[in-house]
């Protein structure tokens, strides 16, 4: 697979290649003979960068190491930069040092990322300098467009209207921007900012090895407040109460009392992940334990034994990315301020319409929910989702809003009809992003309530003809409660509305849902006003 890879990107100008995966633990080397790569020599990512430390200049190892990051490389590629060009010192099988200059890019192949490193040695001191030439050119030249760009942005952001503190944010990003492919006036600008920002930034520490913990306190203390906690359950009782302007995590997996998925849990569900890095401090976890870590969109892995100035200079590194990423996303919001008042309005409207039944859909949720969560635990519908599950389900019909009057009143719907309903069931759904802004997780709920609401379990709905499992548990729990509520609304009496929604078992719901939807029959007929 790796000589796949290369074979479909790569010429022949370059005589050793190495295929990183750093999420396999797997590095290869080719080289290029008799007109076709050749795998020379594998073996993990640690041993690679032990390697790396013995061979290459003292001066240029940091760079060399900060290069081989995922998300250093994905950071430069949303930049408009599609790889880096690395000039370092290495020693050559005599023990000499030799000039090298690398081609450094992230390559995504069958949805997995892998790093590439395009390395040749520089023969003499002509090539050495038409390469530093070439590249001082092009650093140049992006430095001029970066600048004029920066220029435009200030213009608008001085001139235009809009909040003071969303102003001084933008500012910032723009610095950030500038800064970004610079490593020496970004290192400037980090190592700066405590002054701005009035005191030390905070680095938490979850780990219940104390020899880990204290290593780690040793590397940061200097330029961060080091918080420590030897468990999942004091994380997230430090987080949530808020005392701390929390810049960057590092988690163990394996902790007693709550283990680092279930920290991993809560930051996903209170949109953390997005917002700060968390690094898992690595043991030896075999690769299904890296894979579900990775699927939180953690940050970065980091191996032990540490490397002092490899982690201090990508810490660094990772929390301006993150800052960077975080003053994009306020301006945006501040920039779809209007599209938000909007959208706002309309809700305010369906809410206002929908009050009477609103009610009632909150209750049988509640109570279906609760029963599915006996009956089917693998779901884990715990009391916080089910609460957010509640309040996201209020929002069912929001869609018809974006509906032409005539069709609310219709049963049979032609082609272009229904094609108009699945936009609408479509755009409809975006509209969890502007109403529950700082929850992850009943923006989930929102989008895939109001997205599922015509879907059927036979995969005869709509807009996207899900069916079974592909339906979300949110959906297939939400719908089984508006059906019956509109049932009983319409006219047909409790036992009536309840055998309508057991003959659409198999069908139209979800026959494990309609389980305990008949397990539930009292408590729902109770419930219906």
């Amino acid at each position: 697979m790796n000589k796949d890879i290369i074979k479909s990107i790569i010429s022949s100008s370059y005589k050793v290649i190495y295929v990183i995966d750093i999420l396999s633990d797997n590095v290869s080397k080719y080289i290029y003979q008799n007109n076709d790569f050749i795998e020379e020599e594998k073996s993990s990512f640690t041993d690679y960068i032990t390697k790396c430390h013995n061979s290459i200049k003292e001066e240029d190892i940091e760079k060399y190491i900060n290069s081989m990051s995922i998300q250093f490389l994905e950071s430069i590629k949303n930049n408009g930069q599609d790889y880096i060009t690395l000039e370092y010192s290495k020693k050559n099988k005599n023990g000499e040092y030799k000039k090298y200059c690398d081609v450094i890019k992230l390559y995504e192949y069958s949805g997995h990322k892998y790093i590439l490193a395009f390395s040749n040695e520089m023969t003499n001191a002509v090539e050495t300098k038409d390469i530093a030439d070439n590249n001082l050119e092009v650093n140049l030249n992006k430095l001029i467009d970066a600048v004029s760009l920066s220029i435009f942005k200030i213009y608008n952001v001085v001139n235009g209207e809009g909040d003071l503190n969303a102003k001084k944010d933008y500012l910032n990003n723009i610095i950030g921007t500038l800064t970004s492919n610079y490593p020496k006036l970004n290192k400037s600008l980090v190592d700066n900012s405590i002054y701005l920002e009035g005191g030390k930034r905070t680095i938490l520490i979850v780990d219940d090895d104390k020899m880990t913990c204290s290593i780690l306190k040793k590397i940061f203390s200097l330029d961060y407040e080091v918080i420590t906690c030897n468990d999942g359950k004091s994380a997230i009782d430090i987080l949530s109460s808020k005392q701390y302007n929390i810049n960057c995590i590092f988690l163990d997996l394996l902790m007693p009392v709550l283990d680092g998925f279930g920290v991993l849990e809560y930051l996903d569900n209170n949109n953390y992940l997005t917002k700060l890095p968390v690094i898992i401090i690595s043991g030896n976890y075999d690769k299904e334990t890296r894979n579900r870590a990775y699927s939180y969109e953690i940050a970065d892995m980091l191996e032990k034994p540490f490397n002092v100035q490899v982690i201090k200079h990508r810490i660094d590194n990772l929390i301006g990315l993150y800052k960077t990423s975080n003053l994009v996303n306020q301006m945006l919001v501040e920039q779809h301020r209007d599209l938000k008042n909007i959208t706002e309005d309309l809700v305010k409207s369906y809410l206002y319409d929908y009050s009477k039944e609103i009610t009632n859909v909150k209750d049988l949720v509640k109570i279906l929910s609760e029963q599915v969560s006996i009956d089917y635990p693998e779901y884990n519908l715990n009391q916080n989702v089910i609460e957010k599950l509640v309040d996201s389900s209020i929002y069912y019909d929001i869609y018809k809003y974006l509906l032409p009057k005539e069709f609310l009143n219709k049963n049979v719907f032609n082609t272009y009809e229904i094609d108009i309903m699945k936009e609408a069931c479509l755009n409809a759904s975006n509209i969890g992003k502007y109403i529950k802004l700082e929850d992850k997780a009943e923006i989930k709920y929102v989008t895939e309530i109001i997205k599922y609401r015509n879907e059927r379990f036979d995969g005869k709905g709509f807009p996207e003809m899900a069916s079974g499992n592909a339906i979300p548990i949110s959906s297939s729990i939400v719908n089984i409660c508006i059906e019956y509520l509109n049932l009983c609304h319409s006219g047909k009496n409790k036992e009536e509305a309840y055998s309508i929604i057991l003959s659409e078992s198999n069908n139209k719901y979800d026959p494990k849902i309609i389980q305990s939807f008949q397990k539930s029959k009292e408590k729902l007929s109770t419930a219906i006003k």
